[in-house]
């Protein structure tokens, strides 16, 4: 079933916020931004294909996951999965190992190996 919602964003400094939408684990939401002039037109769509993010059958966390991406960078390799308040870079390796470990994944290599198998386990 396909559902298409139009869920403003509000601007705060160089970064765009949108309310929280509720996802049920295991789907995929698929997205793209379009750019909405005062009297309802369309100026421009983002181009490319439209960026997805699968959420986890076991999702990483209870309440509220966030996403992270960009106008540009959206479409690349889809979006950074922010988990417990942090961007997956931005942990440490025993946060890192513990995610992975919680998903049955392996957890040696080093630290961008397991962000690369984390996003895929849970954008992809």
């Amino acid at each position: 079933m396909s559902l298409y919602l139009s869920i403003p964003c509000t601007p705060e400094g160089d970064v765009w916020k949108s309310e929280e939408l509720e996802v049920e684990a295991g789907n995929t939401l698929e997205y793209k931004y379009v750019v909405i002039a005062e009297d309802g037109s369309i100026r421009r769509w983002q181009e490319g294909e439209n960026a997805m993010v699968k959420i986890p059958a076991t999702a990483p966390v209870s309440g509220v996951m966030r996403v992270d991406d960009d106008w540009e960078e959206s479409n690349q390799k889809g979006a950074a999965l922010v988990v417990h308040g942090k961007a997956l870079p931005d942990m440490t390796v025993a946060e890192l190992k513990v995610l992975l470990r919680e998903r049955g994944l392996k957890q040696t290599g080093r630290k961008v190996d397991l962000i690369s198998r984390l996003e895929e386990a849970l954008v992809h």
